[in-house]
């Protein structure tokens, strides 16, 4: 099933549900896939420990540790159903895993937003500047302090050594956020 083939497998299975066998209330439904490679522990060996199953897969038995002479047998039946709905299962994990996936994009793409008093790096327009190359201007610009909130997505920004004078509104596309360097002292 985890290269995707779907395969029909024979399923020994007994089902004892809410009975009183021997003393003990069982609810519950056994299923072994004897064909499965490499099947050294089963799940829910807790639960066997408890309740003093003991399992004969080869022999397709199964009895009470204190009475081995009483032994049930496995039934078989085949679960089309069963396989179909594992690898919907399957499918469902896969889509989960890329809706994962798509999510963490999303959030380190998705766009900032910021109260007044927040520094941020502005970006500025790749123009040749003081007839320098493009490739060695900065890229940026800052840090500014965010003074207002014009609309959902425009801000207005100022220079922290002068708040009080608006530079101009930029889209939050165009702002970054800016983080401070934490010195200490050795």
């Amino acid at each position: 099933m985890a290269d995707r083939i779907r395969q029909t497998i024979m399923a020994l299975s007994t089902v004892i549900d809410l009975l009183y066998i021997e003393g003990k209330v069982i609810p519950t439904e056994f299923l072994v896939l004897p064909e499965a490679k490499g099947n050294r522990t089963l799940l829910g060996l807790d639960f066997f420990n408890a309740s003093g199953i003991v399992l004969d897969v080869q022999g397709g038995k199964w009895h009470f540790s204190g009475n081995p002479r009483k032994q049930y047998k496995f039934f078989k039946k085949t679960f089309e159903n069963a396989t179909l709905s594992a690898f919907e299962l399957l499918e469902h994990c896969d889509v989960s895993r890329k809706q994962d996936c798509q999510k963490e994009n999303f959030d380190q793409r998705r766009r900032k937003y910021y109260k007044p008093g927040d520094k941020v790096w502005v970006t500025i327009h790749p123009i040749n500047r003081n007839n320098r190359s493009r490739k060695f201007m900065p890229k940026r610009e800052g840090p500014y302090l965010i003074l207002t909130l014009r609309s959902p997505v425009t801000y207005e920004i100022a220079d922290p050594a002068n708040p009080d004078q608006v530079l101009g509104t930029y889209h939050v596309s165009a702002l970054k956020d800016y983080q401070e360097l934490e010195t200490e002292c050795v």
